[in-house]
């Protein structure tokens, strides 16, 4: 899952750059795993925070945006499905793809996957060892491959 959106993140970002000549800002562009709801238990408990979700968020050098229009035209090779309520946001396969085009700022996600039930002494999320353990990480920086 983690390479697979790596690989549509990678592919984003070659073609904006490549396109508008904009630079990939490393120190702030980050890829994490984090706690998120996968079930919902009961209404009487709330929601039970079990899963974990890959988030890739990517940081222009430049504040400078882009237009809506040119951002569908230059991804286009992406395959991205483009809202029509929002064309800021889009999905490619079972990836969420949100872009900032005021900024151009990249944040693709991908579904919760479940990892376990969680218990009262959970606290109602997993654990951050927890997540570590399954992933690897939590956050660290984007390392363009």
């Amino acid at each position: 899952m983690r390479r697979r959106a790596r690989e549509v993140t990678q592919a984003i970002i070659d073609l904006l750059v490549d396109a508008e000549h904009v630079i990939l800002d490393d120190r702030a562009s980050t890829e994490e795993w984090a706690g998120c709801c996968a079930v919902a238990d009961s209404l009487t408990y709330g929601t039970h925070y079990n899963g974990v979700l890959y988030s890739a968020h990517i940081v222009f050098a430049s504040d400078v945006g882009i237009d809506v229009g040119r951002l569908h035209e230059v991804l286009a090779p992406v395959g991205i499905g483009w809202h029509d309520d929002d064309p800021g946001i889009g999905a490619v396969g079972i990836f969420r793809v949100a872009v900032d085009t005021t900024r151009l700022h990249i944040r693709l996600t991908t579904p919760c996957y479940f990892i376990r039930e969680l218990g009262v002494a959970d606290g109602g999320t997993l654990p951050a060892v927890e997540i570590t353990t399954v992933t690897g990480f939590l956050t660290r920086s984007w390392v363009r491959r």
